[in-house]
C-alpha cells in the first residue's frame, strides 16, 4: 500500500463461492478484459484457468497495455 498498489480479486463463475454455474474461456476472458480496462490494471498476477483467460483477453483487446504479468501454476490440461 505504501507504493500505491491495490489488489483486485473476484470469485469467478464456477469458482469457490460463486452461485453462477459453468462458464467458458470466452465468457471468462470477456470479464477479465473488462475488469482490466475498468480498473486500469497495469500489473497482473494469475494462476490456473485465469492465466489462460488473461492471455486470451490480452490477445482480443489489443488496446490493453500492461507493465508486468506473473503467471503461477499453469493447468496441465485444457479442453
Amino acid at each position: 500500500m505504501k507504493n500505491n498498489y491495490y489488489v483486485i480479486s473476484f470469485d469467478g463463475p464456477f469458482h469457490r463461492f460463486s452461485s453462477i454455474g459453468k462458464t467458458s474461456l470466452y465468457e471468462f476472458s470477456y470479464l477479465i478484459g473488462k475488469m482490466i480496462k475498468e480498473n486500469d490494471c497495469r500489473k497482473l498476477i494469475s494462476h490456473s484457468f485465469v492465466r489462460v483467460a488473461i492471455i486470451y483477453a490480452l490477445f482480443r483487446n489489443k488496446d490493453i497495455e500492461i507493465d508486468k504479468y506473473v503467471l503461477l501454476i499453469t493447468p496441465d490440461k485444457f479442453k
